[in-house]
């Protein structure tokens, strides 16, 4: 459940519904799943520079949400908490057998991934805050409440 100071992500992704993921708590700007799609967007981008792909960023910050959540099915959210957290495993692997020295684009590899980190860790601590917004934390497995 927890790595050191964190709750891992999948334990914070745990035990919800696309209903639960599309809810949103009253004066919140996002809802869990577009924190999620948004957090994948930019790890998939950034692997995607890591692995030296042609990659092309988004031109506004609106282009890195999603532009639709009213059509999300429980398939597809499945889908996509699976291929983040794939994802993240890839670039957990990344980090322990690259040269972290390498560029890759405009930084190294060390950097991108110490800004996915940063990224991901920051829309993490939002998705906590909705679940307990939205009274759906801790996940029924348990976990702290903080």
């Amino acid at each position: 459940m927890a790595d050191g100071a964190f709750v891992t992500p999948a334990h914070v992704l745990e035990h919800l519904s696309a209903a639960q993921a599309k809810a949103s708590p009253g004066g919140a700007p996002h809802n869990l799943y577009e924190e999620l799609w948004h957090t994948d967007f930019w790890q998939r981008l950034i692997l995607s520079v890591i692995h030296g792909e042609p990659v092309s960023f988004p031109e506004h910050a609106a282009e890195g949400w999603p532009k639709d959540n009213e059509t999300l099915t429980e398939g597809a959210w499945e889908g996509l908490v699976s291929r983040f957290l794939l994802d993240l495993e890839a670039a957990a692997a990344v980090a322990g057998s690259e040269d972290l020295e390498r560029i890759a684009g405009d930084k190294t590899v060390r950097e991108h991934l110490e800004s996915v980190a940063g990224h991901n860790a920051y829309h993490f601590g939002r998705m906590v805050l909705l679940r307990q917004l939205l009274g759906l934390w801790p996940p029924p497995s348990g976990g702290d409440t903080w």
